[in-house]
């Protein structure tokens, strides 16, 4: 059975909920890079050839956001099996090699990337295998390298310059001396295409191979391989030695006649059979290409397997394990062709299979080879920028308010969540509005209670019976206004609480669920402390006034009462502030809200 990596969609979901987690703020930038397949034309991209490959749907993806520095860099990696320590902090003006490793292939595509690096923090997450053949070295530069561009803003025009930035910090930085293959076909990959790379010119053409009753089989052998530890530097010195030896300055100027010289001269045998398999080499994936082009998979097939046998005989970068995969796959109906991908040493193998026999393909592969795993892949895009704001379950929530949490990808989690937003639009414009007049009448009826006070002082009780009628009939008015207010809020409240309650109810995690339960219950309370404290001042007030009106003749017990029940006076006095924070305080979540929603 085919293994079952990690959604795109999962990637980055598991990248942006681990960046706010590590960095409290939402990532604002996004790239991903593919991995990649070699159909043929291998070990020869360093060697002037052609090779054939394709991007994979498995991908390198980087989250993060510019952090304000200078220059500071806080990148963690999520990648199963990159060497410890998985976070990593330096400084862009300097930048060198060391450990972990896997920080060296994005500190080297820093270095050559030829524009100023502002501070950044980042994400990295991938579902391509480590060490599988498959270029997750390649991946994560090239990922890197279009993070970068959204960092800086500024970007290389030419994709072959792309390319090469991310192969100079391969060699240098991951002191691996790659050749252009996996950078190139990581930052152009096309859906439905292999890619023809003219290793000397740098020229590439997209080939269609789509078709729709083939599938390409990875069979991954699991046994590791590190290329700068393996034989690979090696390989690429015989080669380079052998060249020398037919005195030319480029296979693309060599031939079967060549080798016969090298023969002749009594050359070293390795570098006869190093020399042998990147002339065919070369020659069988322009032949692919041809039979590609005119959709003669049969031939495709066949030439996988040629190819094979070269890079287990002559350029001897094979091994047991690939071998096996390799002959079990040719034993299946509907396999085409096969052969070893990548560096060698252990890795992958990459099959040309029917599509209505690879179920039956991958049991006898897996019934003779025990502890592969198999991927069925299609070709697929390269590298490419992500917008967050287009992932509905990853966009940044337009009001950060009491009553808003972790957006869910489900369409009724959407509408509940666009209902309950409107909602807040109408509790904020209306608390506003209505915490204003309130205010007002509050401040004037502490005004007026300012001059009665003055008036008794000065025992002058004709102007205090008309200043006394005035509170009582602003009193009773503020009275009749501000109880269907308060109604009118708890309602309001009431159905926001019950949107939050539907999505409590679709919410898995028990901590978002308790975030929720505890943003709602303060938001509730403090409407209803709020309420209960201002209806408190007000019936304070209609007492007095009461009783100033049952006493206007009595003026002595007018001034008792008066000098009694005043005092709450200071209590209007904070019930009007607290009335006036609550305006400043929504008035800057509409801002807020509105900023949002202007941005998004």
């Amino acid at each position: 059975m085919a293994a079952k990596l990690p959604s795109f969609d999962e990637l980055l979901s598991k990248a942006v909920e681990t960046f706010e987690e590590a960095f409290n703020k939402k990532p604002e930038l996004a790239a991903c890079a593919p991995g990649r397949v070699n159909l043929i034309g291998e070990h020869i991209d360093y060697c002037d050839g052609f090779v054939l490959p394709m991007a994979l749907p498995m991908l390198t993806l980087i989250v993060g956001r510019r952090n304000g520095t200078p220059d500071e860099v806080n990148i963690h990696t999520l990648c199963d099996g990159a060497d410890k320590p998985d976070k990593i902090q330096f400084n862009t003006d300097y930048l060198v090699s060391g450990m972990p490793k896997w920080a060296n292939y994005v500190k080297g595509v820093l270095s050559h990337y030829g524009f100023p690096i502002p501070g950044f923090d980042a994400i990295i997450v991938t579902n391509v295998p480590l060490g599988g053949g498959l270029s997750s070295s390649a991946a994560l530069e090239v990922a890197t390298l279009k993070f970068l561009e959204l960092v800086t803003t500024k970007k290389h025009e030419k994709d072959s310059d792309k390319a090469l930035i991310c192969q100079k910090a391969e060699h240098t930085f991951a002191e691996c001396p790659c050749g252009i293959m996996d950078q190139f076909i990581s930052v152009m990959g096309k859906e439905n295409h292999a890619l023809l790379i003219d290793c000397q010119s740098l020229i590439a053409e997209h080939i269609p191979f789509n078709a729709s009753d083939l599938v390409v089989l990875i069979c991954n052998s699991n046994v590791k391989h590190n290329l700068s530890a393996s034989e690979y530097p090696t390989r690429r010195k015989q080669c380079s030695d052998a060249l020398k030896l037919m005195g030319l300055s480029s296979y693309r100027e060599a031939n079967s006649s060549h080798l016969k010289d090298l023969e002749k001269a009594s050359a070293d045998a390795i570098l006869i059979k190093r020399a042998r398999h990147v002339i065919s080499e070369i020659e069988r994936t322009q032949k692919a290409a041809d039979a590609l082009r005119n959709c003669d998979f049969e031939r495709v097939g066949k030439l996988m397997v040629e190819s094979h046998k070269s890079l287990s005989s002559d350029f001897e970068v094979s091994c047991d394990e690939l071998d096996k995969l390799v002959d079990l796959a040719m034993k299946c109906k509907g396999v085409l062709g096969s052969r070893m991908t990548g560096g060698g040493f252990g890795g992958c193998t990459v099959s040309l299979v029917k599509s209505n026999e690879i179920d039956n393909v991958i049991k006898q592969i897996d019934a003779g080879y025990h502890g592969a795993t198999f991927y069925v892949c299609k070709a697929s895009d390269g590298a490419r920028d992500i917008d967050l704001d287009d992932a509905p379950h990853f966009r940044e929530l337009p009001y950060k308010g009491e009553f808003f949490f972790d957006v869910q990808n489900s369409p009724g989690y959407q509408m509940i969540y666009l209902m309950q937003t409107y909602i807040t639009y109408i509790i904020i414009i209306f608390s506003v509005t209505m915490a204003s007049i309130f205010s007002s009448f509050c401040l004037n009826i502490s005004a007026h209670f300012n001059i009665m006070q003055k008036i008794i002082n000065n025992a002058q009780t004709k102007d205090f019976l008309v200043y006394h009628q005035t509170v009582l009939g602003l009193s009773k008015k503020l009275i009749k206004l501000y109880r269907p207010i308060i109604f009118t809020e708890f309602v309001i409240m009431a159905i926001v609480l019950c949107f939050t309650g539907l999505q409590i109810l679709m919410m898995d995690d028990s901590v978002k669920i308790l975030g929720a339960l505890l943003h709602a219950g303060a938001a509730f309370a403090d409407v209803a402390v709020y309420s209960y404290g201002a209806q408190k001042v007000l019936d304070s007030a209609l007492v007095v006034c009461d009783e100033f009106y049952k006493t206007d003749k009595n003026y002595i017990l007018i001034m008792m009462i008066t000098q009694k029940e005043l005092k709450f006076d200071a209590g209007l006095f904070h019930a009007s502030l607290h009335t006036l924070t609550v305006i400043l305080s929504r008035t800057m979540s509409f801002i807020t809200l509105l900023k949002s929603f202007i941005e998004n």
